[in-house]
């Protein structure tokens, strides 16, 4: 809805009317009203906070009981302790810094935060960090700064301010197949998710279930639902309880009640695109 908020009231009251709507349907247990908060259509943390506060007070008195969500990528967490890399990410998110996340959450606005990673391992590449175990300098891998942003997020105490969940990019593929055989899709899911859960994460969001983004198509399963090494290898871990996904019903494999039985086998809870 930050889209929505930035068009103007208008536009603005229009998409909350929706929301309320849908958030009414039996078995709709929360809203996530924001993603990839102050990446676009803002021009300083104080529009930030100003649109929290204005959505999330008009959802909980429209909406009692039901629970609000927010998303964020808050890319200097990866870093670690490699400066260059901190300022490169200040830089290319500038009101999506720890500081500024930190004041976002405080409104309250938000019972429940997703914080993205699996996005920028490539800038991460770039960059190097200490070896944890002979001190000299290696590339920032997708491990690490898993890693990083976890142990960073500790430190800030943001559990404090509300629930903390991932949402991970890196384990969708595109085309119709995955190229990981069993050893490489373990592998990633134990760096992808093994390292969140260790370091205190409860909950982990999927995307990229027939996800289109960029005239790309990303997937979780091969296509026509059929299963591949990541996804068994992800229903044979006992993750489920800890696993949502996210689903746009207007792009299915074989229709929504068919995606749904074959993502229910490795999640417990669903986000519907509106």
């Amino acid at each position: 809805m930050a889209d929505d908020y930035t068009a103007g009231d208008a536009r603005f009251t229009t998409a909350l009317d929706a929301v309320i709507a849908v958030a009414k349907t039996p078995g709709v247990i929360g809203v996530k009203f924001a993603d990839n908060l102050g990446y676009t259509g803002f021009t300083s943390p104080g529009d930030v906070t100003r649109f929290l506060t204005r959505a999330g007070g008009a959802l909980r008195a429209a909406l009692p009981g039901k629970r609000l969500s927010i998303g964020v990528v808050v890319p200097e967490l990866g870093c670690g302790s490699a400066k260059a890399c901190i300022q490169a990410m200040r830089a290319k998110a500038p009101l999506a810094t720890k500081e500024n996340v930190t004041r976002y959450l405080k409104t309250r606005a938000a019972d429940r935060v997703e914080i993205s990673t699996g996005l920028f391992g490539r800038t991460y590449s770039r960059h190097h960090v200490p070896d944890p175990k002979t001190g000299k300098p290696t590339p920032i891998t997708p491990a690490l700064a898993a890693r990083a942003q976890w142990m960073s997020i500790r430190a800030l105490e943001w559990d404090t301010l509300a629930q903390i969940g991932a949402r991970e990019y890196g384990l969708a593929h595109t085309g119709d197949t995955s190229a990981w055989d069993q050893a490489a899709a373990t592998t990633q899911i134990d760096a992808r998710i093994g390292t969140a859960i260790a370091l205190g994460v409860p909950t982990i969001t999927l995307w990229g279930h027939q996800a289109v983004d960029d005239n790309q198509t990303y997937r979780l399963l091969d296509a026509g639902l059929t299963p591949n090494a990541l996804w068994t290898a992800l229903t044979r871990q006992g993750l489920r309880g800890r696993l949502a996904v996210i689903v746009d019903a207007a792009s299915t494999e074989r229709g929504i009640t068919a995606d749904l039985a074959e993502l229910a086998k490795a999640v417990s809870e669903v986000f519907l695109l509106l």
